[in-house]
């Protein structure tokens, strides 16, 4: 009998580097359900993202209606770094932020980047809009005209100034259409008043034409939106004089109560665009008019105190037989009084002047003033230092005052509204001729010329800011306020005469129909009062291409880099740069 032997399997090791084919199907299996999960949480990423960025914008949306715009902030600031290419969180952003002039380049940035990114749900025509308005106000309209042109492009198949031309000359028919409607017997909506991109390109139209045929334009369309208030204060703004159109239309617009808190601010923005072509006389007929339009202004709601100085800056300190002023409106003038409104105390000058003629000139103010304005005297003669702001509504542009121990130190302007001094002047030597020019308003951007004047006009020093700027972040890292500047040492050159060099640029302080002052006082005998420097305001002519000679040539020499960064902190410290 044959015995059998069992016999073991074989194992046969495995390769290095090779998988064992009973685990091959295994792994692989394993391989492709991880690869797909991957692809499917890289794909669904994304989408992850926009709802959650979405979800909170939608709460930011609801904050902001609880006026809680802190949260709200916060929650479209954490939007924007999850979701960087929506521009939805910007654009809200960009209206929650004070329109003021310190915030206008923020604002103008975010309204930027959010037009350049998609938008979920916000209509363009509000981005672009707000953009136009902002532009408007820093005194770009030409900018703002060639926004909405070619907005209108994109949008209507045809420009903007196509767009309000047909709306023109719709007035003189009678049966008003939509631009490009013709063909199709759409007539227009009825609408009384004009849609809000409409109305600014009017407005960027008017200040960049001709006055001529802007005013025959402006005409057509007051012929088309009689009703439209906003479009009768762009038309009082620009006119010089008071008309019988102006009063009739005042007359039948205040007959008839606003009937909403929007309808009730127009029309008071309309009486403070007609305001100051009223006569300053302030009796007969134009006094009359003048105080009745004053006070149907603080009746609808006016918060401007400047209607209010009239009455209360009379000859003699008294107010006029019959002009009271209510106590809420008297408060509006002590409080913007107390906040430097320089505004006020030029128009209380020039009340003075307009009803007292016999008197014209005056170096410590024609006192009594009144009672407002004589406890803001005081106040103002005590202080060590003061700063006074000079704002011409509705722009942004700005001037500031800064007087120590009663005489001018200092003066700033921003001529765009974006935050930043383009000219400074300073006083260092008080009434000794002593003057320091810095601009930043020449070709240029990104220089600024600084003038020293030993003994005006008598020049000692020239300096040339070469300026860089940080770089831009992208995406997430892209930041809401622009980047800093600096001084480049190797391209900012001094450049020191060998003797004093005469550079007249008339500098001056006038007053309208009043005095004119060379600045700084030539004698010390002719000091600058404060009287003066409350009711005048500063005015010089600058070369900008005085220097460029000197600056360019051997005798000048570049900055250290040690002098570069003391430079930057003093202008920075001034407001010119960022």
């Amino acid at each position: 009998m044959i015995r059998e032997v069992p016999v073991k399997p074989v194992i046969v090791p495995p390769v290095p580097g090779r998988i064992v084919p009973s685990r091959f199907v295994l792994v692989a299996s394993l391989a492709l359900l991880w690869g797909g999960m991957v692809h499917q949480a890289i794909s669904a990423s994304p989408l992850l993202e926009e709802g959650i960025a979405r979800d909170l914008v939608a709460e930011a949306r609801i904050r902001l209606e609880q006026d809680d715009a802190e949260t709200a902030g916060f929650l479209l600031r954490r939007a924007y770094g999850i979701a960087p290419h929506q521009g939805d969180s910007l654009f809200l952003l960009a209206g929650i932020l004070p329109r003021d002039r310190s915030h206008a380049v923020v604002r103008e940035r975010l309204l930027r980047r959010a037009g350049n990114l998609s938008l979920d749900e916000t209509d363009p025509a509000l981005v672009v809009g707000d953009l136009a308005h902002l532009l408007i106000e820093t005194g770009r309209p030409a900018r703002a005209r060639e926004l909405l042109e070619e907005f209108h492009r994109q949008d209507r198949n045809g420009g903007a100034l196509e767009a309000a031309l047909a709306l023109a000359r719709a007035a003189d028919s009678g049966i008003p259409r939509l631009p490009g409607s013709e063909d199709q017997g759409v007539e227009h909506s009825g609408l009384e008043e004009m849609t809000r991109l409409d109305y600014l390109f009017l407005q960027a139209l008017l200040e960049t034409e001709p006055f001529g045929a802007s005013s025959a334009l402006i005409q057509r369309f007051r012929s088309r939106y009689p009703r439209d208030r906003a479009l009768a204060a762009l038309d009082f703004r620009r006119s010089h004089r008071v008309g019988l159109g102006p009063l009739e239309w005042f007359e039948a617009a205040l007959a008839e109560p606003p009937g909403s808190s929007r309808e009730a601010s127009l029309l008071a923005g309309a009486i403070a665009s007609f305001l100051p072509r009223v006569p300053w006389d302030l009796q007969g007929e134009a006094g009359h008019l003048r105080y009745d339009l004053a006070r149907w202004y603080y009746h609808l709601g006016g918060k401007d105190p400047l209607f209010a100085v009239p009455f209360l800056a009379l000859p003699g300190g008294g107010r006029a037989e019959n002009h009271t002023l209510s106590g809420q409106t008297i408060a509006l003038v002590e409080e913007a009084l107390q906040q430097g409104d320089k505004r006020l105390w030029e128009a209380l000058s020039r009340t003075i002047r307009e009803n007292t003629p016999e008197e014209r000139f005056w170096d410590e103010g024609p006192f009594p003033l009144g009672e407002v304005f004589d406890t803001a005297w005081q106040n103002l003669s005590r202080e060590r230092s003061a700063r006074l702001i000079l704002q011409d509504k509705p722009r942004l542009t700005v001037e500031e005052y800064h007087f120590e121990e009663g005489r001018l130190v200092a003066w700033k302007r921003d001529r765009k509204g974006d935050g930043l001094f383009e000219e400074v002047l300073l006083f260092p030597g008080g009434h000794q001729g002593r003057a320091i020019l810095f601009s930043r308003a020449g070709s240029r951007d990104q220089e600024v010329l600084a003038v020293h004047y030993s003994r005006y006009p008598l020049v000692s020093r020239v300096v040339r800011y070469d300026l860089v700027q940080g770089e831009e972040g992208q995406g997430a890292l892209w930041r809401e306020s622009p980047p800093a500047e600096e001084i480049r040492s190797r391209s900012s050159f001094l450049w020191i005469p060998a003797g004093p060099v005469p550079y007249d640029i008339e500098l001056r302080l006038e007053e309208k129909e009043g005095f004119v002052r060379a600045l700084p006082a030539r004698r010390e005998e002719e000091p600058l009062s404060l009287w003066n420097g409350l009711v005048g305001r500063v005015r010089f002519s600058l070369g900008s291409d005085r220097f460029l000679r000197q600056l360019a040539s051997d005798d000048a020499r570049s900055l250290t880099a040690a002098q570069a960064r003391e430079a930057t902190a003093e202008l920075r410290e001034l407001g010119v740069i960022r």
